[in-house]
């Protein structure tokens, strides 16, 4: 005759061997190495797409900055006298600073955030940061992540001299015309970024023979690129962004020659 279990106390259930238990460590193991190359090419979409927002959103900037402008882009750098308080600038010398393009057109950009006393507050959320890139937001890159044409923002550094920016609505072709790039400076040129001068002079992903840069931070960037093979965010002159291979951007003369 079978006894009733005691009033109170419950019938024992069976518990996962240590092999069921390895057998299921196993199999999420087998899970996570399946999904880690899909969920690492989702985070470099996301990145690629941060970085073209990024892009869209400093060319809204610079078309609004020429409205003001009575059509022309901000140059590339400048020297002023007045100390800038926001953006990125240069203290050249006492009293003299060299003010580039993000300091000219920050205020036209939807998320910017001041630069004070030489720190930067809330780097992250800035908008001439690229998401992708291995430098440093805070110490990093030769003012930002992203750097302008140099055709188009000029660049005249003595305070008398006319920068000789473009009217923006004045570019033939403005379509197939670069204007911003993923760049390790704040203003590029066809012929530095061939033969780069200084490390941070470079189009991330192209880096002729692979020369290691005057300073390490910069040698991941300049040679393994920040997008997914060895792509460039590029914003054309319509304001227009497209993710385009490094060579195409190097050796495009057309699309660097702003007339």
């Amino acid at each position: 005759m079978d006894r009733a279990a005691p009033a109170g106390r419950r019938r024992a259930t069976p518990a996962f061997t240590l092999i069921e238990l390895l057998v299921v460590i196993a199999i999420l193991a087998l899970l996570v190495s399946i999904l880690m190359p899909s969920l690492r090419k989702a985070l470099d979409l996301a990145r690629t797409v941060v970085c073209l927002n990024n892009m869209k959103q400093m060319g809204t900037g610079i078309a609004f900055y020429a409205e003001d402008h009575e059509g022309f882009c901000p140059p590339s750098a400048y020297q002023s006298t007045v100390e800038p308080t926001m953006g990125y600038w240069i203290a050249v010398s006492p009293g003299v600073y060299a003010v580039t393009w993000q300091q000219s057109a920050a205020e036209y950009f939807v998320t910017y955030r001041h630069y004070q006393g030489g720190s930067m507050m809330n780097p992250q959320t800035m908008v001439w940061h690229c998401p992708a890139s291995p430098v440093g937001v805070v110490g990093g890159a030769h003012f930002g992540h992203y750097g302008i044409n140099q055709q188009i923002g000029g660049y005249q550094m003595q305070p008398t001299l006319d920068p000789k920016t473009k009217q923006l609505l004045g570019i033939p072709s403005p379509a197939s015309k670069f204007m911003l790039f993923d760049a390790g400076c704040y203003v590029v040129t066809q012929a530095m970024v061939k033969a780069p001068a200084w490390p941070y002079y470079y189009i991330p992903g192209y880096n002729p023979g692979n020369v290691a840069m005057y300073n390490a931070k910069y040698t991941s960037d300049s040679i393994d690129g920040r997008h997914p093979s060895l792509t460039v965010n590029v914003l054309y002159a319509d304001c227009h962004g497209e993710t385009t291979p490094v060579d195409t951007v190097i050796f495009d003369d057309d699309r660097w020659a702003v007339p």
